[in-house]
């Protein structure tokens, strides 16, 4: 069987310029299974983030019904449900990624098209990106909290 996708139409490239890129009937299927775990694991996502703005709504009516805020706290409980929409909407960006490179990488394969597996990997770089940044946000985070902790526990 012939290789479907090879790497010929980027001139821009100066890689391509020299060599091509074939894909070997492994590396396809390789791609392909990757691609089938990924649009599961998208759909999920999506399942997780109507979860999330449900629960969402659901806090927000749950805490404006309760009387008061919600033992004193000095912030609304309202902003707790605006935020966990936030959370749903920051979500829905990498999940969003990865369906597209599921559903960019599979067309690709199947109608032998350079171009959708292009966009389909952009996509993949797209989703690891946001992950990589959300989790040094996150690693800065912790590094914060655990500063903070360390100077409130050397005041008293």
């Amino acid at each position: 069987m012939e290789n479907p996708i090879e790497n010929t139409e980027n001139s821009h490239d100066a890689y391509s310029n020299s060599k091509n890129l074939t894909l070997s009937n492994a590396a396809l299927t390789y791609i392909k299974e990757s691609a089938n775990w990924s649009q599961f694991l998208a759909i999920l996502g999506f399942i997780a983030v109507a979860f999330m703005v449900i629960f969402a709504v659901i806090m927000f009516f749950a805490f404006s019904s309760i009387p008061g805020d919600l033992g004193d706290l000095p912030i609304p409980s309202s902003l707790f449900s605006i935020l966990y929409l936030l959370l749903a909407v920051l979500y829905f960006f990498p999940v969003w990624y990865l369906y597209n490179y599921s559903s960019g990488v599979k067309d690709a394969i199947t109608m032998n098209d350079s171009a959708a597996l292009e966009e389909g990997l952009k996509n993949l770089k797209s989703h690891h990106k946001f992950m990589g940044i959300m989790t040094i946000i996150i690693i800065g985070f912790y590094i914060l909290g655990f500063l903070m902790a360390i100077l409130f526990a050397g005041s008293f």
